[in-house]
């Protein structure tokens, strides 16, 4: 997949796209999706040459929404990650441990799983399988 972290200047709020065959997802961790005009223009900048119409094949995805003003960041790298993997971030995230985790996987560098919520129990999850090392520029 071909995954972006977009950062919307209007609205303060950094979301995470990507591209699978025909279609563009979009995961955004804002309760409310405003995403303004100059954001949507370059999304479709960003796959217009993989995708015939990019804006028209937009799905905006139920992804867990940050419970605060500045945590969007720390979603979009998380869900960047679980595209990246070949899943789909759909997941509840435990909040309170996404920074915590997001600096261990800059210290190690090595990214790792992000904590999710099963059910009603919290899962540390730091899985070797699935991990995506820094590549210099």
């Amino acid at each position: 997949p071909s995954v972006q972290i977009h950062y919307d200047s209007v609205e303060n709020q950094w979301l995470t796209s990507c591209f699978k065959i025909h279609h563009v997802e979009i995961a955004d961790s804002a309760e409310i999706k405003h995403h303004c005009t100059s954001l949507r223009k370059h999304i479709n900048e960003c796959y217009s040459e993989l995708v015939y119409n990019p804006e028209g094949t937009m799905e905006i995805l139920d992804v867990d929404e940050q419970a605060n003003a500045y945590d969007s960041g720390v979603y979009a790298i998380a869900n960047a990650f679980e595209f990246l993997c070949g899943g789909n971030p759909i997941y509840k995230y435990e909040q309170k441990k996404m920074r915590r985790h997001l600096i261990r996987c800059f210290n190690r560098r090595k990214f790792t799983a992000f904590p999710k919520k099963t059910d009603a129990c919290v899962v540390d999850q730091e899985p070797e399988v699935h991990q995506a090392n820094f590549m210099p520029l």
